[in-house]
């Protein structure tokens, strides 16, 4: 495997991974209802909807964070949010300032979380949708000899200041499947078949 100047070898296959995962969450709701996609065991955790929200507006933070620190993205700026330049939190009759670190969930009270009101399950699958196919076109392009340099444009408490590109990239795709697999525990216990693979 190389890595050099015009490799894109590892980012490709990562890019591969987040494409896997993106298409097992979407393609696992098609059986639910609406009551079921929202549904929640008390005291936890959240719902199928929630999680695959959770894990598309980090995504969608993480595309933005690319473009803003890759002059080689330049192309698909200006860097951006589907989140913040659709003005979806307020479209949603949410409250920006009550979702958590980076309006994503993260960092909030259980309660809070299970709080929220999100609306229908086409909604969510939109959002999703649109902020999963942002951050998939722009992984391909990424050159390996970046995986080593520190990603700055990523601010945020929950990742070091002196992440890499591969640091950061292996984060948030594990955050993914952390959250796709409590979809599927959740599924499982709706009575549904949970696992998304054979």
């Amino acid at each position: 495997m190389t890595s050099g100047p015009g490799a894109r070898e590892v980012f490709s296959l990562f890019a591969r991974h987040y494409r896997t995962c993106h298409k097992n969450a979407i393609g696992m709701l098609d059986e639910l209802s609406e009551e079921q996609f929202h549904w929640r065991p008390s005291p936890g955790p959240q719902s199928i909807g929630w999680n695959l929200w959770h894990i598309a507006r980090w995504d969608d933070y993480f595309a933005e964070c690319l473009i803003a620190g890759t002059p080689s993205l330049s192309s698909f700026g200006p860097a951006r949010q589907i989140w913040k330049s659709r003005d979806v939190a307020r479209q949603w009759g949410l409250d920006p300032a009550e979702l958590g670190l980076e309006e994503g969930g993260t960092l909030l009270p259980d309660q809070a979380a299970a709080a929220m009101a999100l609306p229908s399950k086409p909604q969510v699958i939109e959002y999703a949708n649109a902020a999963f196919a942002h951050l998939d076109v722009l992984l391909p392009e990424l050159d390996d000899s970046l995986l080593e340099k520190v990603l700055a444009s990523v601010k945020t408490e929950s990742f070091p200041d002196d992440y890499s590109y591969g640091d950061n990239t292996q984060e948030f795709l594990i955050h993914a499947y952390e959250h796709l697999g409590t979809m599927q525990a959740l599924k499982g216990m709706l009575g549904f078949r949970g696992s998304v693979t054979d």
